[in-house]
């Protein structure tokens, strides 16, 4: 196992060093994934050792610092949201192509990641597809590192359903999973369904994306709007630090959150 969680920590790292841009990053994030991934399971709250040794002092160490926290975030982020997708995507038995399809889409579209990153997660994915560790231990990873954003929360739970409908149907142990990841996080049964509808073909699926029902009235509507446009506001996720690629994926819901209003504003001729 522990050269399995080595394998996974480098693969990461290289993701981090090939998004960053920087000329030997891919190889330096090599050296420092494989060292976190020696604890994969426990490391989301510690720094690798290796990478103190290319810290300096005051301001210098200051940058790094705040260098090493957006790196340990991307990489909480990819390992696992990309196992999380692994386990799910053989719950029913078997990886249909149309799963294939949506997480490559899910990767190029919303994450913006170039073909040698797709690759590299492809990797996480294929490795958490074949291991041993649950799913719910990758939940709670995820949810130890964002449960404090909510957006982030709600866009994983998204991608997941988006995954597990793509052959067609939401088979029940898919299901199951999705939902424990639902209780991990402490997400309400009633979002979850909110959320669910969103990819049944119903003229239901715009109030889905607000968070509100069909039924509502106007004022209750455009307060789930309000509410919803203000979580996944550009100005509100960028104030965060986060990584550009989750700002990018935020982004993308906002718009989505934005076409959804437009959409209920000429049913209800608001």
């Amino acid at each position: 196992m522990r050269g399995l969680e080595g394998f996974i920590g480098g693969t990461i790292g290289f993701i981090l060093g090939i998004m960053s841009g920087i000329p030997f990053m891919g190889l330096i994030g090599a050296v420092i994934g494989s060292s976190v991934g020696r604890n994969l399971s426990g490391a989301s709250g510690r720094s690798s050792s290796t990478f103190n040794r290319f810290q300096g002092t005051g301001a210098h160490q200051r940058q790094q610092s705040s260098f090493a926290g957006s790196q340990n975030t991307s990489r909480l982020f990819f390992s696992t949201i990309f196992s999380m997708l692994g386990k799910l995507s053989v719950a029913d038995g078997h990886i249909s192509d149309e799963e294939k399809q949506t997480i490559y889409h899910f990767m190029r579209q919303d994450l913006r990641l170039d073909s040698v990153s797709q690759q590299a997660a492809m990797e996480i994915f294929n490795v958490a597809a074949r291991s041993g560790e649950p799913f719910e231990s990758y939940a709670r990873q995820f949810y130890q590192a964002f449960s404090g954003n909510p957006q982030f929360i709600e866009l994983l739970l998204d991608i997941l359903l988006r995954v597990a409908v793509s052959d067609g149907s939401l088979h029940p142990e898919e299901e199951r999973m999705i939902l424990e990841a639902v209780r991990i996080f402490g997400y309400s049964q009633t979002s979850y369904e909110r959320l669910k509808s969103k990819y049944k073909q119903t003229s239901s699926a715009s109030y889905s994306i607000l968070g509100c029902s069909s039924s509502d009235p106007d004022n209750v509507v455009k307060k789930a709007y309000r509410t919803k446009a203000s979580e996944f506001h550009p100005d509100r996720v960028a104030a965060k630090g986060l990584p550009e690629e989750f700002t990018q994926f935020a982004n993308d819901r906002f718009r989505e959150i934005q076409e959804a209003w437009e959409s209920i504003k000429k049913e209800r001729n608001l």
